[in-house]
């Protein structure tokens, strides 16, 4: 294993601006299952094309994937809960 240097440092919530903002903040009305799908669909579609990889290569990755039993539980998991 390689040996990493790293510090840790406590902040304390208050200082931690974004995690108490959505804390203070939370969403009045649930998603629509629709709504949900569409914005996943659209932030997947954003992070497949900035990827370095080519088509070929994609298509490569979503069929290991779909084969993958770890990757089927998961995908399980987030659309059936």
């Amino acid at each position: 294993m390689m040996k990493f240097s790293y510090t840790i440092v406590h902040i304390p919530g208050k200082k931690l601006f974004a995690a108490y903002a959505l804390l203070r903040n939370p969403q009045k009305v649930p998603y629509r299952r629709e709504e949900l799908v569409a914005e996943i669909d659209a932030f997947i579609q954003m992070i497949t094309s900035s990827l370095p990889a080519t088509s070929r290569r994609l298509d490569e990755l979503r069929a290991a994937r779909l084969k993958d039993e770890t990757c089927q539980k998961l995908t399980d998991y987030v659309l059936k809960g």
